[in-house]
């Protein structure tokens, strides 16, 4: 009698530290799939430096993926040109955002222009959600000669970063 009393027991006990065991399986595989599931975002900035034009680059990646790019280039004004008043300004800004250049990438799903004009020259800025670009669509664009690789769906963290090193951007942050 005690003998069986001892195998039922131990029987459920064998059971029951099985079934801790496949709990534990699970909980440890759910605990996996969160972890895996868990996006990382982060946003580098780099900045170029060349014929009096500062072109800063922001770049966010989700998983080192590209998926949003800002262009922000600034260059001064020449020497003899002298913007003193805001009516002045604003006249140069009209007069820049009419040109054929400046309409044609001026919006796009995915894509915005601005062009700023302040007491030291000019700041163009744009702005590209890669999810929403096809970048075949830019290879006519001087931006695209630039930033072509950038704008790609796809396109991982150490790409980006290879190749704005060999066009001569540094890293800033």
């Amino acid at each position: 009698m005690k003998k069986k009393i001892s195998l039922v027991l131990l029987s459920m006990l064998l059971v029951g530290c099985a079934t801790q065991k496949e709990e534990a399986k699970v909980t440890q595989t759910s605990m996996q799939e969160t972890t895996t599931m868990k996006e990382v975002v982060e946003t580098k900035v780099y900045e170029n430096i060349e014929d009096d034009v500062t072109t800063t680059l922001s770049v966010t990646y989700k998983n080192d993926i590209v998926t949003h790019v800002d262009i922000k280039a600034t260059k001064p004004f020449p020497e003899d040109v002298r913007l003193d008043t805001q009516e002045q300004k604003e006249m140069l800004k009209r007069e820049l955002e009419q040109s054929p250049e400046y309409q044609e990438e001026k919006e796009r799903d995915g894509f915005k222009k601005n062009l700023e004009i302040d007491e030291t020259g000019f700041v163009v800025s744009f702005s590209y959600d890669v999810s929403k670009i096809n970048a075949k669509d830019f290879e006519h664009y001087k931006t695209y000669e630039q930033f072509g690789h950038v704008l790609s769906q796809g396109v991982t963290k150490t790409e980006t970063e290879k190749e704005l090193a060999e066009i001569g951007f540094k890293l800033k942050n």
